[in-house]
C-alpha cells in the first residue's frame, strides 16, 4: 500500500504499514509492530476505529497500545483538507497545542476523501455533551482556544468573498424559518431576525475591512468536540475542526467562543459565566502577543459574533428535511440566540 494513498477502510491497515508509520514518526525505534485489530466506534460524520497494537518482543520506543483511525469520505465540496492541515500543518510548530498527536494523514481531492491517525484517548478523556459548564471549564476552554487564536494572529487574511459564500448559503433557510416558526417566537424577535438579515453582513465586511485582530477558528467548538479528562484534572483537547466549503475559517477569534456560549450554553449559565469567560480568553491572548486588541474591541467582536450565530438555525432550515428532523435542535439554539442578541444589545451595533 502506498502510504500517502488515502485509506478507506480499517482493514488496509497492516502490521508493516503501520511499523513504517510509527518509525517515521520516531514513536518506534527498534523492532515492529506484531499485530493490530481494529474495534469499530460510533461516529456522524467519518469512519472511525480503534486499533489495537501490539508489538514483537525486543521492539522499543514510545508505543501506543492503541490508536484512533478516522476515515472521512465525502461528497464534492463538503469537507476539504481542513482537518489534515489541523493536525500536520496549522499548529505543528505549536509545542502546547490542544490538540491530539497524529500519527498518519492523507487527503485526495480526487477521491473527496481523508483519514487520520491519532492518538487514542478512549480510556482517559470523554466528550462534554453531558457536561454542565462551570468556571474552571469555561477557563480551560478560553484558555486552549486562546492558545490556537493567538498562534495565527494577524498571520491570516480573511477574503470578503467569504461572507459572501456563507451568506448565499443561509439565506434560502430565513424565510422557511420565519413560516416555521410563526406564533411561536416574539414579534421583536421578528423584527431583530429581519434588520440581521439585512444589515449584519455588512457589519462583518466593515470589520473585516479593518484587517485586523483576526485568525484561523476552529468553526464548531460544539461539545462532543471537546475532550476532557474523565478523572481529576487535566489536558483539554479540541478535535473535529471539519468546515464545510462555505464555512468561515480566518475570521473572529471570539467567534469560537459565541458558538460555544450563546449557541450551546443554557441563557442562566451563559449569564453566570460569559464575562469570566471572555475576560480569561483576553487575558491569555494577551499574554501571547496580542497586545493590541483591546477588551473594548473583543466586546465589539463577540456581540457581532452573537448575532453571526443566529444564522446557524436558519441554516438547518434551508432543506424540508432537516428543518422537521433537527428542529429539536435549531429552535432551542435560535431561542438561546436570540435571549443573548437582546440581553447584550447586540443590535446597537447595526447602523440601518
Amino acid at each position: 500500500m502506498d502510504e500517502q494513498a488515502v485509506l478507506t477502510d480499517a482493514c488496509q491497515v497492516t502490521v508493516a504499514w503501520l511499523t513504517r508509520v510509527l518509525k517515521e514518526k520516531g514513536a518506534l525505534v527498534k523492532g515492529r509492530v506484531g499485530n493490530v485489530t481494529a474495534e469499530p466506534m460510533p461516529s456522524t460524520n467519518s469512519r472511525m476505529a480503534r486499533l489495537h497494537l501490539s508489538y514483537e518482543k525486543g521492539t522499543e520506543g514510545d508505543l501506543p497500545a492503541s490508536l484512533m483511525l478516522k476515515i472521512v469520505l465525502t461528497e464534492p465540496g463538503e469537507f476539504g483538507p481542513s482537518e489534515v492541515d489541523y493536525y500536520t500543518r496549522d499548529y505543528v510548530d505549536l509545542p502546547d497545542a490542544p490538540i491530539l498527536t497524529c500519527y498518519h494523514a492523507a487527503y485526495s481531492a480526487g477521491q473527496h476523501a481523508y483519514h487520520l491517525l491519532l492518538e487514542d484517548l478512549t480510556t482517559t478523556h470523554r466528550a462534554n455533551w453531558e457536561t454542565t459548564p462551570t468556571p474552571a471549564y469555561g477557563r480551560s476552554l478560553a484558555e486552549a482556544l486562546a492558545i490556537l487564536h493567538a498562534h495565527w494572529w494577524k498571520k491570516v487574511f480573511a477574503p470578503a468573498a467569504q461572507i459572501e459564500r456563507y451568506m448565499a448559503e443561509v439565506r434560502p433557510g430565513f424565510e422557511p424559518l420565519l413560516a416555521y416558526t410563526k406564533g411561536d417566537i416574539p414579534a421583536a424577535w421578528i423584527e431583530a431576525l429581519h434588520r440581521i438579515m439585512s444589515e449584519h453582513p455588512a457589519a462583518m465586511h466593515a470589520r473585516l475591512a479593518q484587517g485586523d485582530h483576526l485568525t484561523l477558528v476552529h468553526g464548531d467548538p460544539n461539545p462532543g468536540n471537546i475532550l476532557t479528562p474523565i478523572a481529576g484534572n487535566g489536558r483539554l483537547y479540541l478535535v473535529d475542526r471539519q468546515p464545510f466549503d462555505w464555512s468561515f475559517t480566518e475570521w473572529l477569534g471570539v467567534s469560537d467562543l459565541a458558538y460555544l456560549m450563546a449557541l450551546r450554553w443554557e441563557p442562566e449559565l451563559r449569564q453566570q459565566l460569559e464575562m469570566e469567560v471572555l475576560r480569561h480568553y483576553h487575558a491569555v491572548l494577551r499574554r501571547r502577543g496580542a497586545t493590541g486588541y483591546s477588551w473594548e474591541q473583543l466586546l465589539y467582536d463577540y456581540k457581532l459574533s452573537v448575532m453571526q450565530m443566529v444564522y446557524v438555525p436558519i441554516d438547518w432550515c434551508v432543506t424540508d428535511g432537516d428543518r422537521e428532523r433537527m428542529k429539536w435542535l435549531w429552535s432551542a439554539q435560535l431561542e438561546r440566540v436570540m435571549t443573548a442578541v437582546f440581553e447584550l444589545d447586540c443590535m446597537g451595533l447595526l447602523v440601518g
